[in-house]
Protein backbone atom coordinates (compact mmCIF):
# COMPACT_ATOMS: atom_id res chain seq x y z
CA UNK A 1 0.00 0.00 0.00
CA UNK A 2 0.98 3.40 -0.83
CA UNK A 3 2.34 6.12 1.54
CA UNK A 4 -1.23 7.88 0.89
CA UNK A 5 -3.44 5.27 0.82
CA UNK A 6 -2.12 4.38 4.40
CA UNK A 7 -2.17 8.11 5.07
CA UNK A 8 -5.67 9.13 4.07
CA UNK A 9 -6.83 5.60 5.59
CA UNK A 10 -5.91 6.20 8.90
CA UNK A 11 -8.59 6.54 11.42
CA UNK A 12 -6.59 9.02 13.84
CA UNK A 13 -3.74 11.72 12.99
CA UNK A 14 -1.40 9.13 15.79
CA UNK A 15 -1.55 6.64 12.85
CA UNK A 16 -1.56 9.31 9.97
CA UNK A 17 1.75 10.08 11.98
CA UNK A 18 3.27 6.72 12.28
CA UNK A 19 2.85 6.64 8.33
CA UNK A 20 4.71 9.76 7.99
CA UNK A 21 7.11 9.24 10.10
CA UNK A 22 8.06 5.78 7.95
CA UNK A 23 7.44 6.80 4.81
CA UNK A 24 10.18 9.94 5.63
CA UNK A 25 13.09 6.99 6.64
CA UNK A 26 12.50 5.15 3.50
CA UNK A 27 14.62 7.62 1.36
CA UNK A 28 16.86 10.73 1.76
CA UNK A 29 13.92 13.12 0.17
CA UNK A 30 14.29 16.51 -2.04
CA UNK A 31 13.58 19.64 -0.30
CA UNK A 32 10.26 19.88 -1.45
CA UNK A 33 8.84 16.59 -0.06
CA UNK A 34 10.79 17.12 3.34
CA UNK A 35 8.57 20.51 3.29
CA UNK A 36 5.72 18.91 2.48
CA UNK A 37 6.11 16.10 5.15
CA UNK A 38 6.65 18.60 7.81
CA UNK A 39 3.43 20.49 6.85
CA UNK A 40 1.29 17.47 7.16
CA UNK A 41 3.03 16.32 10.51
CA UNK A 42 2.29 20.28 11.59
CA UNK A 43 -1.01 19.47 10.68
CA UNK A 44 -1.93 16.38 12.45
CA UNK A 45 -0.11 18.24 15.54
CA UNK A 46 -2.69 20.84 15.70
CA UNK A 47 -5.79 18.40 14.90
CA UNK A 48 -4.38 16.15 17.91
CA UNK A 49 -4.57 19.70 19.80
CA UNK A 50 -7.67 20.77 18.82
CA UNK A 51 -9.23 16.75 19.30
CA UNK A 52 -7.76 17.34 22.59
CA UNK A 53 -9.65 20.79 23.58
CA UNK A 54 -12.86 19.32 21.97
CA UNK A 55 -12.77 16.35 24.43
CA UNK A 56 -12.50 18.91 27.36
CA UNK A 57 -14.97 21.13 26.46
CA UNK A 58 -17.55 18.10 25.82
CA UNK A 59 -16.68 16.94 29.55
CA UNK A 60 -17.59 20.62 30.75
CA UNK A 61 -20.71 20.51 28.67
CA UNK A 62 -21.69 17.47 30.01
CA UNK A 63 -20.69 18.66 33.98
CA UNK A 64 -22.71 21.67 32.95
CA UNK A 65 -25.76 19.96 31.72
CA UNK A 66 -25.97 17.81 34.26
CA UNK A 67 -25.43 20.72 37.30
CA UNK A 68 -28.37 22.18 35.07
CA UNK A 69 -30.56 19.16 35.47
CA UNK A 70 -30.30 19.16 39.52
CA UNK A 71 -30.74 22.64 39.39
CA UNK A 72 -33.84 22.27 37.25
CA UNK A 73 -35.41 19.24 39.78
CA UNK A 74 -34.72 21.61 42.86
CA UNK A 75 -36.31 24.79 41.22
CA UNK A 76 -39.45 22.18 40.50
CA UNK A 77 -39.34 21.07 44.12
CA UNK A 78 -39.14 24.95 45.42
CA UNK A 79 -41.88 25.35 42.96
CA UNK A 80 -44.29 23.08 44.61
CA UNK A 81 -43.47 23.92 48.19
CA UNK A 82 -44.52 27.29 47.00
CA UNK A 83 -47.56 26.31 45.72
CA UNK A 84 -48.48 23.90 48.40
CA UNK A 85 -47.87 27.15 51.12
CA UNK A 86 -49.94 29.61 48.58
CA UNK A 87 -52.65 26.85 49.00
CA UNK A 88 -52.46 27.07 52.93
CA UNK A 89 -52.34 30.33 52.93
CA UNK A 90 -55.68 30.45 50.93
CA UNK A 91 -57.61 27.94 52.86
CA UNK A 92 -56.73 29.87 55.80
CA UNK A 93 -58.22 33.03 54.60
CA UNK A 94 -60.87 31.17 53.42
CA UNK A 95 -61.48 29.69 56.69
CA UNK A 96 -63.02 32.78 58.55
CA UNK A 97 -65.44 32.56 55.66
CA UNK A 98 -66.41 29.16 56.29
CA UNK A 99 -66.96 29.53 59.83
CA UNK A 100 -69.71 32.43 59.12
CA UNK A 101 -71.80 30.03 57.15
Amino acid sequence: MTFFNRYCRAKGSTSRLAALKQVQKQAPWPESYQHFFALLKKENQHTQRLAGALRVQQKAVKRLTTELNEVTTQLDTLKAQLAQLQRKRLEQSLQPLNDEE
